[in-house]
């Protein structure tokens, strides 16, 4: 069996979660157009690194839309 990857560094837009999920939207589909089955993205690329106070704005529950 073969699994192919593809990785998604960014552009990660600090405090645009929209514009990052629609950016990891377009990866995501591109990588599954280039034959991939998993794409590998870094753990914080939507909401946004070292984001302070915004981590309570930021906060969604379990099934929100970075889910």
């Amino acid at each position: 069996m073969t699994v192919t990857v593809s990785l998604f560094q960014g552009p990660e837009l600090a405090g645009d979660v929209d514009a990052n999920l629609a950016a990891l939207d377009d990866a995501a589909r591109s990588a599954a157009a280039a034959g991939a089955s998993i794409l590998v993205t870094p753990e914080m690329s939507v909401s946004g690194y070292d984001i302070g106070d915004l981590v309570l704005e930021r906060a969604e529950p379990f099934d929100g839309p970075i889910f």
